[in-house]
């Protein structure tokens, strides 16, 4: 246990006795709700705040969100309480044996008269409280089946429409937006904007992969930022992302970080990029390449149907020369190949109709896909981003100076200055208030404040009622 190295004397002239033997008036007692206020301002005043170090026993989560357990060691214990507000930025779950440093206040709890530490802040001993969380969370989902290699789904080999998540102002995207359409211009991209670090991410990113599945028909989802710190990228270690990752109809490839980062959702998504510019070739394929094979394959069955004619009229003509059969016979052999080579041209036309429609809603797909439309609905996008923050910017600055008056209202009405004014007075020495009879002695100078100014007196008689003395 840490201690603060402050001391602090405490006057209970009030209620003091005197065991000297010396004879005098009986003192006035002090009632229990005075000791116990004296005992906690002084507790409070000597420990304002200190960094303990202890095991966490008797847990009790409350239904209001308070968390109440007691620290202790080998030697003593202390009750310690830790208020809603303070549990819920707790990153991590506190257990019963755990070992931690908690920083707090030391006070006294009125009602029971007990002694508890009011903790403020909490951080387990040995690893960090990032790490310790990441590590609970992992293990909870695991148990879930959340990781299993048996619920994820294989990555399409040919997407044209594909989802990203990810913020449009980190270089991550742009590194993500030149691989893809390097790849396949002909694919069709669309960006779910959101934060991806800070305050909000975490509901921002699940906000995103929804939008991207009930707005947009996309093959897959990529959900991407660039490297940072543990604290950097801890909005994907959400349980909220892991969970919507995890329930999403279309696949997912996260591309979080760095090679070295793990987070939970590259765990929950159905494929695992080591950096987002790696994602990026996985979720894309080389349109080219595919484009030569189409061409070289279609070249094959053009010469391989050619070969096949060929050889089959060949073969009619050697049986013609050799066979005894009458010629009436022959011709029907030759009618039957022409019939053939007829069934075969189809064949090939309706193949090479098929192929002609395939590219022509590959041409559309890509006039969609212009950059003159992109940047007319990114300009639209801006101008309505900028519409909305300065109205934010509007309401917030007004509630600001609504809550500025109220405070002053408060402050005014609150004023040892406002009582002046309604016609009462503050009498003091040079000490202290004087707030009864017994805090005044005969010849004693006084000062007496009023709303103009002070008036200098002496103590030149106590008259004490006999209603206040009982």
């Amino acid at each position: 246990m840490v201690m603060a190295n402050k001391t602090r004397n405490v006057d209970f002239a009030a209620g003091s006795r005197d065991f000297s033997g010396s004879m005098g008036p009986k003192p006035q007692p002090l009632t229990v709700t005075q000791l116990v206020a004296s005992i906690r301002h002084c507790l409070e005043g000597a420990f304002p705040f200190v960094w303990v170090e202890g095991e966490i026993s008797n847990l009790h989560l409350h239904t209001s969100g308070h968390a109440y357990f007691t620290l202790k060691d080998s030697a003593a214990q202390l009750r310690a309480v830790m208020f809603r507000a303070v549990a819920r930025a707790v990153r991590f779950c506190i257990e019963d044996g755990m070992r931690v440093v908690v920083y707090g206040r030391v006070s006294i709890y009125p009602p029971r008269g007990d002694m508890q530490l009011v903790v403020e802040q909490v951080e387990p001993l040995g690893a960090g409280a990032l790490a310790l969380a990441f590590e609970q969370l992992k293990q909870r989902l695991s148990r879930e089946g959340l990781f299993d290699d048996a619920r994820k789904r294989p990555i399409p080999r040919y997407p044209f429409r594909i989802g990203i998540v990810t913020s449009v102002a980190g270089a991550a995207l742009q590194d993500m937006l030149r691989i893809l359409l390097q790849r396949n211009p002909r694919a069709e991209l669309w960006i779910a904007d959101t934060p991806v670090q800070g305050d909000g991410a975490a509901e921002g990113i699940v906000s995103a992969l929804r939008r991207l599945v009930q707005a947009v028909n996309v093959e897959l989802i990529i959900v991407a930022r660039g490297g940072g710190s543990l604290e950097d990228l801890w909005p994907f270690n959400d349980e909220r992302v892991a969970r919507a990752i995890a329930a999403c109809p279309i696949p997912v490839v996260s591309g979080i970080g760095h090679e070295s980062d793990f987070s939970i959702a590259d765990f929950v998504a159905d494929c695992r990029a080591a950096t987002p510019t790696h994602a990026a070739v996985m979720a894309s394929f080389e349109w080219a390449t595919v484009a030569n094979n189409l061409a070289l394959l279609s070249q094959r069955l053009s010469i391989a149907a050619r070969l096949r004619i060929e050889s089959t009229r060949e073969s009619i003509e050697n049986v013609a020369r050799l066979s005894l059969v009458p010629t009436r016979t022959i011709e029907m052999q030759r009618v039957s190949v022409d019939r053939l080579v007829d069934r075969l041209r189809t064949a090939m036309d309706g193949c090479l109709s098929a192929y002609r429609g395939k590219l022509r809603v590959k041409a559309e797909l890509v006039q969609r896909s212009h950059p003159s439309l992109r940047i007319a609905l990114w300009r639209s996008a801006v101008h309505v981003a900028r519409t909305r923050l300065a109205d934010q910017m509007q309401r917030r600055y007004q509630q600001r100076r609504d809550k500025l008056g109220m405070l002053l209202a408060t402050l005014r009405a609150y004023s040892p200055l406002t009582t002046l004014e309604r016609g009462y007075s503050i009498t003091f020495s040079a000490e202290r208030v004087i707030r009864s009879v017994i805090d005044t002695v005969v010849d004693q100078r006084l000062t007496t404040r009023v709303i103009d100014g002070d008036i200098e007196s002496q103590v030149v008689a106590i008259q004490r009622h006999e209603s206040d003395a009982t």
